[in-house]
């Protein structure tokens, strides 16, 4: 009788071990822990910094002025505008009708693909791009400098070549022509 009340009093004194360590794992699992996930979403804001004078548009940049790291293109396009607005149709020429200069550093700093400018590197929030001109002179009245840009997220750093497909990101980040160029 002593050795059975003895094997019941360990099966019992097991089975209180079992409930206190599963009671236990259970309450340390379960215990509330304030977590704050905080995260900010990216802007993506781009400003085409220039200094115009009427006749005169010296030292255009791009500034990245959101706060994630970007991939910039700019188009220039140069047109005639009508006294009411509308874009003329006139044929402009070349140091006749305009000057342009750009910075020696062109091809350094900017990749030219099918007529749209790619700054090569990403530009981190608050940082600008080399000078795409140096100095622009319109000869006449109505002819209007535009300078249209683009931007995307530089991370991650695929999503360049997804979306504009003529460039692709090297291992540095610098951006390349793709091999098989497609028109975007």
């Amino acid at each position: 009788m002593k050795k059975r009340t003895k094997t019941l009093f360990a099966v019992l004194a097991a089975a209180l071990l079992c409930c206190a360590v599963l009671g236990g794992t259970v309450a340390y699992l379960m215990r509330a822990h304030a977590l704050q996930n905080n995260f900010a979403s990216g802007t993506v804001t781009p400003e085409v910094l220039e200094t115009f004078d009427g006749t005169v548009k010296t030292d255009v940049a791009v500034q990245n002025n959101g706060n994630v790291p970007i991939y910039v293109r700019c188009r220039v396009t140069i047109y005639k505008e009508g006294p009411d607005g509308s874009v003329s149709n006139q044929i402009l020429v070349p140091d006749s009708d305009y000057t342009i200069s750009y910075p020696a550093t062109l091809g350094e700093n900017w990749l030219l693909v099918d007529g749209i400018y790619y700054y090569k590197m990403p530009l981190k929030p608050g940082t600008k791009t080399g000078n795409l001109i140096d100095r622009c002179e319109l000869k006449q009245a109505g002819i209007v400098v535009d300078i249209s840009t683009q931007s995307i997220q530089a991370d991650p750093a695929a999503a360049v070549q997804d979306a504009w497909k003529v460039v692709e990101a090297k291992s540095d980040g610098s951006l390349m022509q793709t091999a098989t160029p497609i028109a975007p």
